[in-house]
């Protein structure tokens, strides 16, 4: 048995576009609006050259809106999705921002692992209600929403 290539996390380039987009079809998630902040707002994973995970996190004002945090078939059960997740968590840190939102129709339990909590859609910050991704392609009697606040005092000061 050949042991696995372990995943590189890295920022998205342009040119991953069409593996990315492979990648979310293969795993059954939308990518309606991934190319509004596609690559800035993206990482992505390889291993051996290839494209094997990836994580966005779309930017509205003071909240990010955690999308298509996918892991190809092969290379689940490693920790990847969750690394993944972290990244676009660190970076919503470093950029400031208030908290974090997301929608999930099978990965809430994961999701609460990593410190979201479940959250009636209604309270969503209205930008990202309307984004293309959750006023789209996410319909709300199949998605749990969720979040998660990164700076309490930020949140305070700036409802």
């Amino acid at each position: 048995m050949t042991p696995s290539v372990p995943a590189t996390l890295r920022p998205a380039e342009a040119g991953d576009l069409p593996a990315v987009q492979e990648l979310l079809r293969t795993v059954s998630l939308p990518w309606d609006g991934l190319t509004d902040f596609f690559p800035a707002g993206y990482v992505v994973a390889t291993s051996a050259g290839a494209l094997v995970g990836v994580a966005g996190l779309e930017t509205y004002g003071p909240h990010g809106f955690l999308r298509s945090v996918a892991v190809a078939p092969s290379s689940r059960n490693q920790g990847l999705g969750a690394a993944l997740a972290r990244d676009r968590m660190a970076s919503g840190r470093a950029a400031g921002l208030q908290a974090i939102h997301l929608l999930t129709a099978d990965a809430a339990g994961f999701f609460a692992r990593l410190g979201f909590n479940t959250v009636d859609r209604s309270t969503l910050p209205d930008t990202i209600r309307a984004s293309v991704l959750a006023s789209h392609a996410c319909q709300p009697e199949c998605v749990a929403a969720m979040s998660q606040v990164l700076a309490q005092e930020a949140a305070a000061a700036n409802p």
